[in-house]
């Protein structure tokens, strides 16, 4: 096979996660041979800085004039063999899938959440599984501010995802990339066509020996603090439990850090400490220190995980 360029965009979040660090890693596994490119915009872009910004922001997140520029003037100097979309939405807009479309590039889509049939990417809805949207209606969404809490966010993101739908996104993207045969399943229900999907696992990325064992160690959580986790659970479960000397450390930031904070403090719990974001380097004295760490593992009863 040749080597490709490839354009690879992705929309960072507020809060840095895995789909970042996967973006990260995607353009060095491929280079070389192939050449990748990053096209990457933000969800702080979006918001700028002033009240302009501020009153513009619906429109560019509706459709960002400046990104269609861009896209097209950097597809029109190099030429690129496909691109390959992470993430869109809310900082790169809509925009993004018609100006692939109207150029006539190969597109692949990789599928990181629920996002195309879920205003919070996660059908989850106040903390019960909900799948309400996924054939596009997003109406239940407005109606039960199930994102962010707010009627009008969870709405106009509806309306997003309406527009991505109706720019032919399900029919036009070459190729998607699944996580899971379960994630699969779950997009072929909201309207892709199964042929297009293929299911690529994430890869385990280690860079050093595993620490060795510490039986005297703390219990971990490492991660974005984010509601799809599950750490209102954790924290009432260590309510319930006699930890002794060790110590829950909560490692990561998110939007739920504040309400978790409020949470461990008003079930006056004992050995709690929120460390905030630890960058990478700083993980393996976390692990060194930890007797386990919590995963959490979103269960839904259409998602089972396989046996």
């Amino acid at each position: 096979m040749r080597n490709l360029r490839i354009l690879q965009i992705f929309s960072r979040y507020l809060q840095p996660g895995g789909e970042e660090r996967f973006a990260e890693l995607f353009a060095a596994t491929l280079s070389p041979p192939h050449r990748v490119e990053n096209y990457f915009g933000s969800t702080e872009a979006l918001r700028g800085a002033g009240a302009a910004d501020a009153l513009s922001m619906p429109f560019r997140a509706w459709h960002n004039a400046r990104v269609e520029r861009e896209l097209r003037a950097l597809h029109a100097r190099e030429k690129f063999d496909l691109w390959v979309i992470q993430n869109t939405l809310p900082g790169l807009s809509p925009a993004v899938y018609h100006t692939a479309f109207s150029l006539g590039v190969p597109v692949v889509h990789y599928l990181h959440n629920f996002r195309l049939a879920c205003t919070n990417g996660f059908f989850l809805n106040h903390g019960t599984s909900c799948e309400r949207c996924l054939h596009g209606n997003f109406w239940p969404a407005f109606q039960t501010a199930c994102w962010r809490n707010s009627r009008l966010i969870s709405g106009f993101m509806g309306l997003l995802l309406r527009r991505v739908r109706h720019l032919g996104t399900f029919q036009n993207v070459r190729a998607w990339v699944a996580l899971n045969q379960q994630q699969k399943a779950k997009h072929v229900e909201m309207g892709i066509p199964p042929s297009r999907i293929h299911v690529v696992p994430h890869f385990f990325e280690s860079s050093h020996s595993p620490p060795p064992p510490n039986p005297s160690g703390d219990i971990l959580f490492l991660g974005r603090l984010s509601p799809e986790k599950g750490l209102g659970i954790l924290l009432r479960a260590w309510a319930g439990v006699q930890p002794g000397n060790r110590k829950l450390l909560i490692a990561g930031r998110g939007p739920e850090e504040r309400s978790l904070r409020a949470l461990a403090a008003t079930l006056g719990l004992k050995g709690v400490e929120f460390l905030g974001y630890q960058p990478r380097e700083s993980h393996p004295a976390l692990w060194a220190r930890s007797l386990f760490t919590v995963v959490p593992w979103l269960v839904r009863p259409s998602l089972t995980p396989p046996m």
